[in-house]
């Protein structure tokens, strides 16, 4: 899709569409996503206001809005934008989803977690992202068996995620069984042969299993992939680690 590949362009027309209808309150919302995209924020919420004025219950403009918001972390605003969507639109999964997220950020409201992370899974049962959701509050709990429980359902309708068997492997090694941990870091390896932060994955969990020989073969991988400067330092860092 255009806005894919050249988001530059997906913003000048969303633009145009603007100026040709600037009553109509869906380009408004538009523009203001593809402003949030291009990491224009604060014009991003202008435009989402502009919408709320022509139309203040128009679909997805109060999660749009609220994920602004959270860019910008305003939390409790973006709190009151998720929770007005939520009752405007009950069967709609992404705002349900992103209180999830937004409460899973802060240890004194996990439980809030929960009751959205479930409610995604309830809205949106054949959605992998909604139960590795989650599993990733329950993890934040504690409770690995039904975190572990959560992320196997998810991998039973995406096998090839990658993010899910990150977090199998996360999990495992949280609850202290690092032979499974292992197991699936390595599967995310083999998922992912051409991924320097999957193989760095493994390779630093590894260094700390003191495989440091394998671990080192792998940091040579890493480096012949040409990765972006951020995992270059991480592997450097690891590798001055694994030599002492």
């Amino acid at each position: 899709m255009l806005g894919a590949s050249r988001p530059d362009l997906a913003l000048e027309s969303a633009k145009n569409i603007v100026k040709l209808r600037p009553d109509n309150a869906q380009p408004h919302l538009t523009l203001g996503v593809a402003l949030a995209g291009a990491g224009k924020l604060d014009e991003a919420l202008k435009e989402f206001d502009e919408a709320a004025k022509i139309d203040p219950k128009l679909p997805s403009l109060h999660t749009s809005r609220a994920l602004a918001l959270i860019a910008q972390k305003k939390k409790d605003e973006a709190e009151k934008e998720l929770l007005t969507a939520v009752k405007e639109a009950p069967g709609d999964v992404r705002p349900v989803s992103a209180l999830a997220d937004l409460y899973l950020s802060d240890p004194n409201n996990l439980d809030k977690a929960f009751t959205y992370a479930k409610k995604a899974v309830s809205l949106a049962p054949d959605s992998p992202a909604a139960h590795l959701l989650l599993a990733r509050v329950q993890k934040r709990q504690k409770n690995y068996p039904e975190a572990l429980n959560s992320i196997s359902a998810a991998l039973n309708m995406a096998r090839d995620w990658g993010e899910a068997w990150y977090a199998l492997g996360s999990t495992y090694e949280d609850a202290g069984d690092m032979e499974k941990a292992e197991k699936a870091y390595r599967t995310l390896a083999e998922k992912q042969p051409k991924n320097p932060a999957s193989l760095l994955t493994l390779a630093s969990f590894l260094a700390d299993q003191d495989k440091k020989d394998e671990a080192s073969e792998l940091i040579g991988k890493i480096r012949d992939l040409n990765p972006p400067k951020e995992i270059l330092d991480s592997v450097n860092a690891l590798e001055a680690k694994i030599k002492g």
